[in-house]
Formats: structure tokens, sequence, C-alpha cells
């Protein structure tokens, strides 16, 4: 259901805690900290969003820094 510890330290390339949460934060990926500190992110969320398979959900290259609406 979520990331092993190494696969979220692959996605995130950092192994420190603080670094994987403030690289999700800074890309606006959802998750939760468990009460033992585990960092928790739905592997289906991962799936979609890296996959670009469901639109609902922004990929890396498609969150609200771009300005379409400067366009024209």
């Amino acid at each position: 259901m979520f990331l092993t510890l190494e696969e979220l330290r692959e996605l995130t390339g950092y192994a420190h805690r603080a670094k994987q949460t403030a690289w999700l934060e800074a890309r606006a990926w959802p998750f939760e900290v468990s009460g033992s500190g585990r960092i928790l992110v739905l592997r289906d969320y991962m799936a979609a969003r890296m996959s670009g398979l469901d639109a609902a959900r922004p990929t890396v290259h498609a969150h609200g820094a771009h300005r379409f609406d400067a366009i024209g």
C-alpha cells in the first residue's frame, strides 16, 4: 500500500526523513507521517503521478508553478 523505505529513498534521492519531507512538500506530493515517524506515500499515487496516466493528478512537471493564463 505504501512505498518502502528504499523506494522512498529512490524517489526523493534522500535517506534522511527531513530531506525526504522537504522534497515531497516542494513538489506537492501528499504524504502522512506515522506515529513512529515513518513517511507514508501511497504506492498507487506514485504510480499514477509518475506515469502521467491519471490526468486528475499532476505529474512532476505539471504543478502550480506554470502560468498558462499568461499565454496569449
